[in-house]
């Protein structure tokens, strides 16, 4: 499963830089993902609107902790739904957001929990 596999990769390169420190992390980094990096070039993310990034690291660095995503309600038709998210942050509900998708409902409401972070 990707997610298994996501966390043995993270657990490998964890391990390579608390053996090498960070230059061999790195280096193991770019061999690994080479060529997804060249694609990074070439196609940049705008992380300015990813506010569930920008959330996530700010989480780590102020409480050291990762928010989490629940759907509190769907309303409407199947063809127009609205839904309201909530993220929380160690048990505490930090904000809620709502969208046309659970994707724009969870940005919503990172958004708005980073303004409870600063």
């Amino acid at each position: 499963k990707p997610r298994i596999l996501a966390s043995a990769v993270e657990a490998i390169l964890g391990a390579v830089y608390q053996d090498g420190g960070f230059e061999s992390a790195k280096a193991a980094v770019e061999s690994i993902f080479a060529a997804k990096l060249g694609d990074l070039e070439t196609s940049p993310v705008d992380f300015e609107s990813d506010f569930k990034t920008r959330l996530q690291e700010r989480a780590q660095e102020v409480k050291k902790a990762t928010p989490n995503y629940s759907v509190e309600s769907e309303n409407g038709p199947d063809h127009d739904k609205t839904f309201a998210v909530s993220v929380r942050l160690d048990g505490e509900v930090l904000a809620t957001g709502q969208g046309r998708s659970k994707k724009a409902a969870e940005q919503d409401a990172a958004k708005k929990a980073l303004e409870q972070l600063k």
